[in-house]
């Protein structure tokens, strides 16, 4: 297949360009989503979750009037700081503009796939292309011009459609685990807000009604409220200190001056910062780093055993994850372990997820943070363990399900991994390639 590739400048098969100046001072809180560089590395990631920037409808209609906008098909671009390079296609998301100079916008094709492109550029050859024309050396850039004049080997559009039929085949596959995944997650929190929270079930045995449950479950809730310090509970239910039902621990980072005790390797122990708590899903299974046991023992690290809730605590407050296998975390992450009645992960998950943690302010004066000591003292709901092992009968196999889409995305994206610098550099056929997928069972 290789010699089927041919040499192209950029610039004669698609237009490069940037957006139209936007100032801070035209930014709402409501109105046509704005899109920084961040947006569209969490996007190429998979991993964006909301916009926080918007500008006028007004202002958009004069900028669409003046440059037009990205639509589906289109390439973005970032341009500006160390992760520049990573670029996603344009979907049916509807309008939205971009700022410029920190993203670049790829569109009007011709004789080219704009997603066999974008996998092109996301691989290991295509980064390293994109190095290649980067200026600066504290501030990496790519700026139009060297994308415009960027050459590279293309095979001809039937070949590039193939390879992205491959590939997208398995992103449409983990887009629907995650899609699965985040639907699972709410009916789980569903159950905890109507129980725990809204205590639909108590409310409807107070007032004659059915609660809609299994009897066994039903007949635990009783009928009746009564006054606590933070407003009325069902009756026998209390509020305690998180102190009472879990031990709080924390992470630790060793030295970094000292490499040896950091390293790569999935041999060695993982170890969580608050970065990958954002790149997870209910369960810790993305890590950058792992420490040695020889770090660990040496400075006493705490290993946090499988099955343990861990909260971020400083600069981002209340990310929540499940931890799937033994771990170590750094010191901005705090391990919620039972003391007593053995809580389960499904429970101690929720409860924290709807925990409001501006409540407990912050510590710091320079950064969102608190310390140990308050998040011991979080006052939480404290109701007969009974209810809690009724939850987690209900909701254990939800949570055993999105492990097991996380795992089975995990194994896709290693064998797209696999497959996309073969592909993109012509050392393996499409036909090869569609065979690995269905041997795989997708």
């Amino acid at each position: 297949m290789k010699s089927s590739f041919q040499e192209y400048k950029l610039s004669t098969r698609c237009e490069i360009k940037s957006s139209k100046r936007v100032f801070a001072k035209e930014y709402i809180t409501n109105g046509i989503p704005f899109v920084r560089s961040k947006d569209v590395i969490d996007k190429s990631l998979g991993i964006f979750k909301n916009y926080d920037l918007f500008i006028s409808h007004e202002r958009f209609r004069e900028l669409k009037r003046l440059t037009g906008s990205p639509e589906k098909g289109d390439i973005l671009l970032s341009s500006v700081g160390n992760r520049s390079g990573k670029c996603y296609v344009v979907n049916d998301e509807g309008d939205f503009y971009f700022k410029d100079g920190n993203i670049i916008w790829i569109s009007k094709f011709d004789e080219i796939d704009s997603y066999y492109l974008s996998y092109f550029f996301n691989s290991d050859l295509g980064q390293r292309k994109l190095q290649s024309v980067m200026i600066g050396s504290a501030q990496k850039a790519l700026t139009i011009d060297s994308i415009r004049n960027l050459r590279i080997n293309l095979p001809n559009l039937q070949i590039q459609k193939g390879i992205a039929n491959v590939l997208r085949t398995l992103d449409k596959k983990i887009e629907l685990n995650k899609e699965s995944n985040k639907n699972l997650e709410k009916i789980a929190q569903a159950i905890f807000k109507s129980w725990f929270i809204d205590f639909d079930p108590v409310k409807a045995k107070a007032e004659g009604r059915s609660t809609g449950l299994p009897d066994e479950i039903s007949d635990l809730f009783p009928n009746s409220f009564e006054d606590s310090e933070l407003g009325e509970i069902p009756s026998g239910w209390q509020f305690c200190l998180s102190s009472d039902l879990y031990k709080v621990t924390i992470g630790k980072t060793p030295p970094r001056k000292e490499s040896v005790w950091f390293s790569k390797s999935k041999n060695d122990i993982p170890w969580i910062s608050i970065k990958d708590m954002g790149n997870s899903f209910v369960f810790a299974l993305e890590t950058s780093e792992f420490l040695t046991e020889d770090a660990v023992n040496q400075f006493n690290v705490k290993v946090v055993p499988a099955g343990t809730v861990i909260v971020s605590f400083k600069l981002t407050v209340g990310r929540i994850l499940i931890t799937p296998i033994d771990m170590v975390t750094n010191e901005a992450i705090a391990h919620f372990l039972p003391l007593h009645n053995p809580i389960p992960s499904s429970y101690s998950f929720c409860l924290f997820s709807n925990f409001d943690y501006r409540s407990l302010g912050s510590t710091s004066s320079i950064a969102t943070a608190v310390n140990s000591k308050t998040l011991r003292e979080m006052k939480i709901l404290d109701p007969p363990y009974e209810f809690i092992k009724a939850f987690d009968q209900i909701c254990k196999p939800i949570f055993e399900k999105i492990k097991t889409n996380l795992n089975e995305s995990e194994s896709l994206e290693q064998i797209k991994n696999t497959l996309l610098p073969k592909l993109i550099s012509g050392e393996l056929r499409i036909p090869d390639a569609e065979k690995m997928i269905e041997e795989a069972g997708i």
